[in-house]
This record gives C-alpha cells, structure tokens and sequence, in this order.
C-alpha cells in the first residue's frame, strides 16, 4: 500500500472512519455527488412510537410477533416500545418480510401485516398494522435528525458533492428532511429504484458517494462509485460499502 494511503487511512481511522479498500480513497476523491439514505443515516436511526395507546392488548401482542421478525428500525422502536411495556406476543405463524413493503403473516386464519401504510399521513415516519379485514392501524414514529446532518451537507456541497435523498420512507417525511437540509429528497422507493436511480447518475456522468445503512441499501451501496455506511448498518450494508463510519461529536457527522 502506498505511503500516502497509509497516512490517509490511519488520520481516518482517527476521526473514526474505517476505510476497508485502499482504491476507495481514490474514488473517494473523484466522487462529484452525494446520495443519502435517510433513516439511520441522515437521522439517528432510532426513531420512537409517538402513541401507542391505540392498540389493545390482541393488536398489541400481533405486531410485537410481526415486529421481532425483522431487523428494520420501525419493527426495532416498535419492538422495544412493546416489549417495554409488558406485551406478550401472539402466536403468528408463516411470517415472511418483503424488503421495502413489510411483514406478513397468519393469525388464527387471518392474515396479519405490518407495514407501509395504504395512505400517506403527515411528515412524519409511520407504519400500519393490519388484521384480517379489519381497517389498518396507524402507528407513528418520531427520528430526529443527526445534530451534524446540516453541517455536513453543506460541506459536501462546498467541496462539490451536492447531495440528495434517496430512501424507502414515505415520501411525507422524505420531504421533511429534505426541505430541513435543503436538498433534493425522493420517498417511497423499493431497493431497485434506489439502484436505478444510481445507475441513472452514473450513466449521465456522475461519479456518487452513497452512503446508507439499511437492509435494502446493500446493492445501492455496491452500485455507488464509491460508498459508505455507519458502523450500526445492517450486515449487507457493511459488506457492500467502502468505509464505514462512526459518527463522533463535533461539526462533522463524516470525516
């Protein structure tokens, strides 16, 4: 490995950076644009039910089975909340999760769903819980944003990176962030519309910077120029980026 890597990863790893590939540092310096995730990334990633009074004990112990099944950051908050409050989970059977819809399952005959709601509703983070035929079940979520989210895209801006948001969220709350860091934000996508749109930057020219954490971002991460994700990302985050990163107090949320 070069001297000038050497230096350059070991100031990294200072700041807290973990660079896994040495060519990343080189593609790092060509990156012209920025793709964000939103959750987790741009946000602390650990968003809370707002209310949860709604549910009874049935519903209640339905979505805490449905929620422990998946590693989703709503299912988590949901599935602390819950457990927290003394829930004791229903017996659902067959459950499966569909990477950007939810969870399913079955209870005493009835298929049960936790998920991406049918209507959209406000700005904030939500999911719904659906049984049988019943009306779904709103459930609402708040994830602030990191303290050092505004001053870090303005910076990536500076150094002529201007970032955007790409993220499977409603669109509402994609919105929100976006206005609040001043960047282009799009909501509602599935794990092949984040790698299409990619795919598009790169095909006009665009040499990107992704940087995610989920589940669903692993083949952005890997289609990005070159990429990075937190070092509290989802397995397949971590093995498709380039760094990984752990954010540290100060005016930078990356190094």
């Amino acid at each position: 490995m070069p001297a000038a890597h050497i230096v350059a990863t070991g100031a990294l790893m200072k700041a807290g950076v973990l660079v896994k590939d040495g060519s990343a540092l080189e593609r790092l310096a060509e990156a012209d644009a920025a793709v964000f995730d939103k959750t987790g990334t741009l946000t602390l990633g650990s968003p809370e039910p707002v209310d949860l009074s709604m549910l009874d004990a049935t519903q209640a112990g339905i979505a805490l089975a449905l929620a422990q099944c998946s590693r989703h950051s709503l299912s988590e908050a949901l599935r602390t909340a819950l457990t927290g409050a003394g829930t004791v989970p229903q017996r659902v059977i067959l459950v499966t999760e569909t990477p950007g819809e939810g969870l399913s399952g079955q209870w005493h005959g009835q298929v049960v769903l936790l998920g991406r709601p049918a209507s959209d509703d406000g700005d904030m983070m939500a999911a719904a819980l659906s049984i049988g035929a019943a009306p779904e079940i709103k459930l609402r979520f708040a994830d602030p944003l990191r303290p050092a989210a505004a001053g870090t895209v303005a910076e990536l801006a500076h150094l002529g990176l201007p970032a955007r948001i790409l993220s499977g969220d409603r669109p509402e709350p994609v919105a929100a962030v976006a206005r609040a860091l001043g960047v282009p934000g799009e909501g509602g996508l599935n794990p092949a519309d984040k790698l299409a749109a990619i795919k598009s930057l790169a095909a006009n020219g665009r040499r990107v910077l992704m940087v995610g954490d989920g589940l669903n971002d692993g083949p952005a991460l890997a289609a990005g120029h070159v990429s990075m994700a937190p070092g509290s990302a989802a397995d397949a985050s971590q093995n498709a980026a380039d760094a990984l990163f752990t954010p540290l107090p100060g005016p930078k949320l990356y190094a």
